[in-house]
C-alpha cells in the first residue's frame, strides 16, 4: 500500500490531505465564531460612544469591524485551501507517475 501523499505548508509543516483538510475545518470554524461575536456582542451606540472611556470605545469600533474582518480571513482561508490543493493534486499526480515508470 501506498504511503499518502505528504505537502510542505508555510513553509515548516508536512501534511497529509485529510490533516490539513482538518485544520480547514477547524480554522473556517474560529472565523465563524469571529463572524457571529462581530455581529451579535452587543455595543453601545454611537451618540454614546463619546462618553464612554476610550478601551472601551475602542473595543466597540473593534467590533464594528469584526464581520469585516471574518470575511476578509474566510475569502483568504478559501484562496489559500485552493492553492494546497492543487498543491496536493500535483504531488499526487508525480506519486502516480513515478510509480507507473519503470525502475
Amino acid at each position: 500500500m501506498n504511503e499518502p501523499v505528504r505537502v510542505r505548508i508555510y513553509g515548516l509543516v508536512r501534511v497529509t490531505r485529510s490533516t490539513y483538510l482538518i485544520l480547514q475545518i477547524v480554522s473556517v470554524a474560529l472565523v465563524t465564531v469571529l463572524l457571529a461575536l462581530g455581529m451579535f456582542l452587543p455595543r453601545p451606540a454611537l451618540a454614546e460612544r463619546q462618553r464612554l472611556p476610550s478601551r472601551v470605545r475602542l473595543l466597540a469600533e473593534f467590533l464594528d469591524r469584526l464581520p469585516w474582518l471574518a470575511l476578509l480571513l474566510l475569502v483568504l482561508v478559501g484562496l489559500e485551501t485552493l492553492v494546497v490543493l492543487k498543491k496536493f493534486a500535483r504531488a499526487e499526480q508525480q506519486a502516480r507517475d513515478g510509480d507507473r515508470s519503470p525502475g
